[in-house]
């Protein structure tokens, strides 16, 4: 029908195949497209060894390494605190010592 410029009917089309007319006009109108991987580097990959040293250095949040980063290089290079924590994750970054040192709690008397 397409090639023949053949506008179909889609609410009968519809009732025919008991779908939604809107989704049969979806399917019509969508052209092939094949999504196209990217293989893309991250823009924070220059900074990967730096990012490593110091939070192993400082053992900080991600939030203040972020920032820090920020500060240093300026908030165009370092756009979005989302992606910087999906890199960190990505290449097993982990910058705050919550299961090495965990901190006990304990009960005391009244008064004490």
């Amino acid at each position: 029908m397409k090639n023949m410029n053949i506008k179909p009917n889609f609410s009968e089309l519809a009732r025919q195949y008991g779908v939604d007319r809107h989704t049969i006009a979806k399917y019509y109108h969508q052209e092939k497209r094949i999504p196209v991987k990217r293989n893309k580097e991250s823009y924070l990959y220059p900074y990967l060894d730096e990012i490593k040293q110091k939070a192993d250095l400082c053992r900080c949040t991600k939030k203040a390494l972020f920032q820090y980063f920020q500060n240093k290089y300026g908030v165009e290079e370092l756009k979005c605190y989302n992606t910087f924590t999906y890199f960190t994750r990505k290449h097993d970054i982990c910058t705050s010592d919550h299961s090495e040192n965990p901190k006990l709690r304990y009960e005391t008397e009244p008064g004490d």
